[in-house]
């Protein structure tokens, strides 16, 4: 079983470099967007690894807004104070495009809306 710390990095090292052989990563970061715990822990993780916009886009519409998706709004509600606290978090729920029928949406479209995620980008 690899750390979260190991799954953290070979996630991103598979985005970056599109080696097939770390795809076992991103099937390993899928699984854990089931399970609110799990999930967020290792969202928040991803979020604060990123190194750039793209990066952190990528993990906005990939393992967070599936973490959304599947667990509803559990997972908005628990993004609250990370969201509060990180620039980045912020930065990575306005990548996220929830449907008003998601479970998560109404907790989401607030978070968006009391912590002006949709406004100025700041540089990672």
């Amino acid at each position: 079983m690899n750390s979260s710390s190991e799954l953290v990095s070979a996630y991103l090292r598979h985005f970056r470099t599109k080696d097939d052989s770390l795809s076992w990563a991103w099937a390993a970061v899928d699984d854990a967007m089931h399970e609110l715990q799990s999930g967020l822990s290792l969202c928040l993780e991803l979020i604060e690894a990123t190194e750039s916009e793209e990066e952190l886009a990528y993990v906005a519409a990939g393992p967070l807004e599936d973490l959304l998706v599947r667990v509803g709004a559990l997972a908005a509600n628990a993004l609250e104070i990370p969201v509060r606290q990180s620039v980045k978090a912020r930065l990575a729920l306005s990548c996220v495009f929830l449907n008003p029928e998601a479970a998560a949406y109404q907790k989401w479209n607030y978070l968006i809306q009391q912590y002006s995620c949709k406004s100025a980008r700041v540089g990672l």
